[in-house]
């Protein structure tokens, strides 16, 4: 019988998960720094894992694929409780992971109705140094300002509430954001262009959530703020990842500027609830 672990017990599936990517999600959700819900078959001796990471929306399956019973149940809990919550959040697409290709002949009958789509999503590595200089490169009439509590609640800046719509999807609280993560954003006189900020965060990790208003894009602001925010980064002695879509190719050449190096490139499926 599928049971729900306890946030105590969230531990007991960090094993099923080898891989940086993998490392940097468990650990974030281990710390408290980002929500997710897991389920497994046997809180005594787990064979069988489903995690739903909420910050991101991604599911992930691992153990065994074969496991009829466990996947017929996460299907039922799928339907039953995962489905209404996001309807209420309107958040109908996802992404799904398993931690083997053996699973994708299951997929399918867990997520029914979905239009599963396979992708490939590249995991990147901070490992060269920042060779933009952000200081110089900010066009007139912009500058950096690093995203603390007061830019949060004093700040009245245009644009603001998406910056913090963006914190609370990817942390618990924006309090926990404050105390324990960071960023740093592009301002004008009067709003925020762009904005850079910590994700997953752990002890020593974090990965890159980044944005660029439509009416700024195209003049670097994004290479601009990464390369403070790595910055930022290293001073704090913390290694920064990055992840984006394969095809997502603006994403990889900011990561590329700025000094990450691909790691990997792991398989991801995407999907919709109706």
């Amino acid at each position: 019988m599928v049971t729900e672990l306890v946030f105590d017990d969230y531990c007991l599936v960090k094993p099923f998960f080898e891989g940086s990517e993998f490392d940097l999600l468990l650990s974030a959700i281990l710390e408290g720094n980002s929500l997710a819900q897991v389920w497994v078959d046997d809180k005594s001796e787990p064979e069988s894992v489903f995690l739903w990471d909420k910050a991101n929306n991604v599911f992930y399956l691992a153990g065994g694929e074969s496991n009829v019973q466990f996947n017929r149940e996460i299907r039922a809990l799928i339907g039953r409780k995962v489905v209404p919550e996001l309807k209420l959040r309107r958040r109908f697409h996802f992404r799904l992971r398993s931690t083997s290709e053996l699973w994708d002949k299951t997929l399918s009958s867990i997520f029914v109705d979905t239009n599963l789509t396979l992708g490939h999503h590249i995991f990147h590595t901070h490992q060269k140094p920042v060779k933009h200089d952000w200081r110089s490169s900010m066009p007139e009439g912009l500058r950096l300002k690093q995203i603390d509590e007061h830019f949060l609640h004093e700040e009245p800046y245009e644009n603001k509430e998406f910056v913090l719509d963006e914190i609370q999807q990817m942390w618990p609280t924006v309090d926990g954001f404050v105390k324990f993560g960071f960023g740093s954003s592009i301002v004008t006189e009067n709003q925020v262009v762009c904005w850079c900020t910590a994700e997953y965060m752990s002890k020593g990790k974090c990965d890159v959530g980044i944005e660029t208003v439509h009416d700024y894009q195209n003049m670097g602001l994004a290479t601009s703020a990464a390369s403070a925010f790595v910055e930022h980064c290293k001073a704090r002695n913390i290694k920064p990842h990055w992840e984006c879509n394969a095809e997502n190719l603006a994403s990889r050449r900011v990561a590329e500027k700025v000094g990450f190096v691909k790691e990997h490139e792991y398989r991801v499926y995407h999907g919709k609830f109706k």
